[in-house]
C-alpha cells in the first residue's frame, strides 16, 4: 500500500502501523478513542484504514504456503520421539514399592499353602479314624448280624416239623407277629421253606423229603385249611394276622414240586378235625 509521505508524518496522519494496531484492538483505550476521531476528520487516513481492513480479508483466498522441508522433518522427529525416562529418583522408589509387594504377595501365598496342608493333614487324620471307626462296627454289626441270623435259623427250624416227626412240637407260638402285608406273609412262608429245607437235609434217610404227605399224628395242626387235615405242611408258626391269632402253614401244592402253597387260618374256634378258616392264601417257590 502506497502512503504518502505527509500522511506519515507525526501531527499530520496516522501511522499505518498504528492504523493497524486500531484494526487488531492493540492500542489502549486512549489512542484508540483518538484514533477513531482522527479516522472520523481525515478522510485520507479513513481511505488507508478501509483498505487496511479490506486487506486482512484477502490473506484467506491465498493459497496457504508449503512448510520447508527442513521443518517438516524436524516437526516429524519431534512427533514421533519417545517421552524423556523418568527422573533417576523415581525409579529407584518403584522398584522397591514392587519389590516390596512381591516379596508381600510371596510370603501370603507362602501362608496360605501352610494352612492349606495344615488343614489337609487334620482332614486325612479324621478321616482314617472314621474309616478305622466304621470298618470296626461293621465287623461287629456283621458279627452281630450273622449271631442272630443263625440264632433266628435255629428258632424257626426248631418250629419247623420234620417229615415223621412230632408235629404238634413244632407249633411253638411266635412271639414276633408278622406283617399283615401280603410281602410280610410271603417273606415268612419262604423263610419258613428255608429253614425247613436246611432241616431236613441235615437229616438222612426218606425223612428227609421235605414235601412228604404223610398223616399227621391226631393234634398235630391246630387249625388245617380244608383239604389239608391229613398233610403234614412243610412249615408252620403262629402269627397275628389283622389284630387275630392265626397260623401261618406251607403245605407242598398238589402235581407242582416247585410250588408252595401258603395259608393263613384263624385259630378261634377250628380243631383238628374241623377247618380252620381261611384268612389269607397265597403261593411261593420252592427253592
Amino acid at each position: 500500500m502506497m502512503i504518502d509521505p505527509a500522511a506519515s508524518g507525526p501531527d499530520t496522519h496516522l501511522d499505518p502501523d498504528r492504523m493497524a494496531d486500531l484494526y487488531d484492538g492493540l492500542l489502549d483505550h486512549d489512542a484508540a478513542e483518538a484514533g477513531r476521531l482522527h479516522l472520523a476528520s481525515c478522510q485520507r487516513c479513513a481511505d488507508d484504514f478501509a483498505l487496511i481492513a479490506f486487506g486482512s480479508g484477502l490473506r484467506d483466498l491465498l493459497a496457504p504456503e508449503p512448510i520447508p522441508e527442513a521443518v517438516a522433518i524436524r516437526v516429524e522427529a519431534a512427533l514421533h520421539r519417545e517421552p524423556p525416562p523418568a527422573e533417576p529418583s523415581a525409579v529407584p522408589q518403584h522398584a522397591g514399592s514392587a519389590s516390596t509387594w512381591r516379596a508381600r504377595r510371596f510370603r501370603l501365598i507362602g501362608g496360605l499353602a501352610g494352612a492349606s496342608l495344615v488343614i489337609a493333614g487334620a482332614f486325612a487324620g479324621i478321616s482314617a479314624l472314621s474309616s478305622g471307626g466304621g470298618t470296626s462296627a461293621s465287623v461287629s454289626s456283621g458279627k452281630g448280624a450273622s449271631s442272630y441270623s443263625s440264632a433266628q435259623g435255629d428258632s424257626q427250624a426248631g418250629r419247623a416239623p420234620a417229615a415223621g416227626s412230632d408235629a404238634g412240637s413244632a407249633m411253638a407260638p411266635n412271639a414276633l407277629a408278622s406283617p399283615d402285608s401280603a410281602t410280610g406273609i410271603r417273606a415268612r412262608a419262604e423263610q419258613l421253606l428255608k429253614t425247613s429245607t436246611q432241616k431236613t437235609s441235615a437229616q438222612s434217610g426218606p425223612q428227609s423229603d421235605a414235601g412228604s404227605t404223610e398223616k399227621a399224628e391226631a393234634g398235630g395242626i391246630a387249625c388245617p385249611p380244608d383239604g389239608f387235615q391229613n398233610t403234614s405242611p412243610l412249615g408252620v408258626t403262629s402269627i397275628t394276622y389283622q389284630g387275630q391269632p392265626a397260623e401261618l402253614l406251607v403245605y407242598a401244592k398238589p402235581g407242582d414240586d416247585a410250588t408252595a402253597a401258603v395259608y393263613v387260618v384263624a385259630t378261634t374256634g377250628c380243631t383238628t378235625q374241623s377247618p380252620g378258616h381261611v384268612l389269607y392264601s397265597t403261593e411261593v417257590p420252592r427253592r
